[in-house]
C-alpha cells in the first residue's frame, strides 16, 4: 500500500516557511536587478534560484532558461 509520512509542523509554520522562501526569492531578484554591476556569484545564484523555483518539465525547460540567465562568462555551457 501507500505509505504516508506526517510531519509535526503546523499550518502557521509551513506558511511562514513559504513566506520566507518567497521573500528571499523576491529580494534576490530585486537586488540583482537594482545593482548596476551585480557580482557573478549573485547573478549565478539568482539564475539558479529562479530556475529551481519555477521548474516544470525538467532539463528541456531548465537548460534554455539557465543559458539566458547565467552570466556570459559562465563556463557551465562551454563546449
Amino acid at each position: 500500500g501507500v505509505q504516508t509520512c506526517a510531519l509535526p509542523i503546523s499550518i502557521a509554520q509551513s506558511s511562514a516557511i513559504v513566506a520566507v522562501f518567497f521573500s528571499i526569492l523576491i529580494a534576490i531578484l530585486v537586488l540583482n536587478g537594482v545593482l548596476t554591476a551585480p557580482t557573478r556569484a549573485l547573478q549565478l545564484f539568482s539564475s539558479l534560484l529562479t530556475a529551481g523555483s519555477i521548474l516544470f518539465g525538467g532539463g528541456p525547460v531548465v537548460v534554455p532558461l539557465l543559458q539566458v540567465g547565467l552570466p556570459p562568462s559562465s563556463s557551465l555551457f562551454a563546449r
